[in-house]
């Protein structure tokens, strides 16, 4: 179960190396930034709100199992 929610994580966070060389990364936000041709502020902004999102909602689910 945990294995498959860090597989999941690891889709929507990219790595840096990824941003700059793969336009087309599964980051459901760098696809959306594609699409709409945001401005590059809004797309980093968006993506580390739903990497902290992802990071807090993890924390939660360890903590939730382990305590």
């Amino acid at each position: 179960m945990i294995a498959l929610f860090l597989k999941e994580i690891a889709l929507i966070i990219p790595k840096s190396s990824q941003r700059a060389v793969d336009p087309t990364a599964t980051s459901l936000t760098l696809q959306m930034c594609d699409l709409e041709n945001l401005a590059s502020k809004t797309c980093l902004a968006s993506e580390l709100l739903l990497r902290q999102t992802a990071f807090y909602f993890g924390v939660y689910w360890l903590n939730l199992f382990y305590l």
